[in-house]
């Protein structure tokens, strides 16, 4: 009920503005948090708590990748972009959202194994080196520079303030055990997944003339 009720808080962010969203969503936690402070003193039995190894994150990363990506095309204009591109953009996803749920896994890994773990540290480290961990990726699978350069400057802002929302709420101290903590982390990401969904479509879709006459996987691209 009440990661539900999170998740609900985290998705009024509106991918177009994410800056105005992110202020609705700190006064949204304000009132969570307020709300789950009188419930705990209220009814104080603790409910089962899912193990995260089983959170559905995991399985909404496969399911991109393994079915969805392939159905999801650049459009321009209301057209479907040129093949090149759009080999690039599901390969670009593949190769993330791999290395995502992998860095995953190794935070809920490393935070069972400390019995006193700082968890905000741990995600902000393991943030840090999985965003070098896929463009050293991305460079050896040869995607073009402009494309990566791009996306970093379009999507880090909005994971970066994402991120900061994450670990306000993890510093906040309502989850009494790493489970809940953990589980909260991973709702969240989620949401930043289909964000990046968004800006890796705007990236490659908004690039015209600095892709042009350049050649991914043996396609020229246009």
């Amino acid at each position: 009920m009440e990661l539900n009720l999170l998740q609900m808080i985290l998705e009024s962010f509106d991918k177009d503005n994410i800056f105005g969203s992110m202020i609705m969503s700190v006064v949204g936690l304000g009132t969570y948090y307020a709300g789950l402070r009188i419930r705990k003193r209220m009814f104080p039995t603790k409910p089962k708590i899912k193990d995260p190894h089983e959170n559905e994150i995991f399985s909404y990363l496969r399911a991109i990748r393994k079915v969805h990506l392939e159905n999801i095309s650049i459009l321009h204009h209301g057209e479907v972009y040129c093949s090149g591109r759009n080999i690039m953009f599901r390969k670009m996803l593949s190769i993330k959202l791999k290395l995502w749920e992998d860095k995953l896994r190794e935070i809920i890994r490393l935070a069972k194994k400390e019995k006193k773990v700082n968890l905000v540290k741990l995600h902000s480290n393991a943030i840090t080196d999985l965003i070098v961990a896929y463009n050293e990726e991305w460079r050896k699978e040869k995607i073009p520079e402009i494309v990566i350069s791009k996306f970093n400057n379009w999507h880090n802002c909005h994971a970066e303030s994402l991120i900061k929302t994450i670990n306000i709420s993890l510093s906040e101290g309502m989850f009494s055990s790493i489970d809940e903590q953990l589980n909260l982390l991973l709702v969240a990401h989620k949401l930043i997944v289909d964000r990046t969904i968004y800006d890796a479509k705007q990236t490659l879709g908004k690039l015209n003339g600095e892709l042009s006459g350049l050649e991914y996987n043996g396609k020229i691209l246009r």
